[in-house]
């Protein structure tokens, strides 16, 4: 598949997904309801690990909801990735 061709399949992906995101941008309604007490449990690599060094995330879900008493917690890890996982104490670094 040359250039000319890659561009006329993703030119109706791109389009498709910049009006996904101004639909899903325009209404007023919560997207999550949280209840009392809730557990948010973030998993994931980089992005997420990255995270704990601003407090940006935990601060705008504390503000939008704050009589919530919400619990955070950042289980991300750089390294890992959903199915190799290098540590040294594992017998095998793949996770299956």
């Amino acid at each position: 598949m040359n250039c000319f061709d890659m561009r006329k399949v993703m030119l109706p992906v791109i389009v498709l997904g910049v009006l996904l995101v101004f639909s899903s941008c325009s209404s007023n309604e919560p997207k999550v309801q949280l209840n009392e007490g809730a557990h948010i449990v973030l998993l994931g690599n980089n992005l997420g690990s990255r995270m704990m060094n601003f407090g940006h995330f935990e601060t705008e879900l504390h503000t939008r909801y704050p009589d919530s008493s919400l619990f955070i917690r950042n289980m991300s890890d750089p390294g890992n990735t959903p199915v190799f996982r290098p540590h040294a104490a594992r017998d095998t670094p793949w996770a299956f």
